[in-house]
């Protein structure tokens, strides 16, 4: 059971996680996860129960869920199903990251003693 598990993972980390969700899954177990992010999950789940206000209000295949227009994916409190539905308010087309910080010639190191 997880919760929320992709919270404060960046890509490379989310993509890792479902790797390994994937080997969970292949292994015949069952995964239960609370989660608002669905595009890195929808090739794994078997069936996405959405809840509201602590009751069931609908169970959906990945399929169905995909289906669903995306105004009533966002009222559901849901986020994008693919990554090509990632965007700011008023853009046209997917987001690209912009770098905010950029590291020229930097090297690290420390000095191993005796303590």
């Amino acid at each position: 059971m997880l919760d929320e598990p992709s919270s404060n993972l960046d890509m490379s980390s989310i993509q890792t996680m479902r790797q390994h969700l994937l080997l969970v899954k292949q292994q015949g177990k069952t995964i239960l996860i609370a989660e608002h992010r669905l595009y890195y999950l929808l090739e794994l789940a078997d069936r996405i129960v959405y809840m509201e206000q602590g009751e069931i209000a609908g169970v959906y295949t990945p399929e169905e869920l995909r289906r669903l227009p995306a105004r009533m994916r966002q009222n559901m409190g849901l986020r994008a199903v693919s990554m090509e539905e990632v965007r700011l308010p008023g853009e046209s087309r997917p987001r690209k990251p912009t770098p905010i910080l950029e590291l020229k010639n930097v090297s690290v190191s420390y000095k191993i003693g005796r303590f």
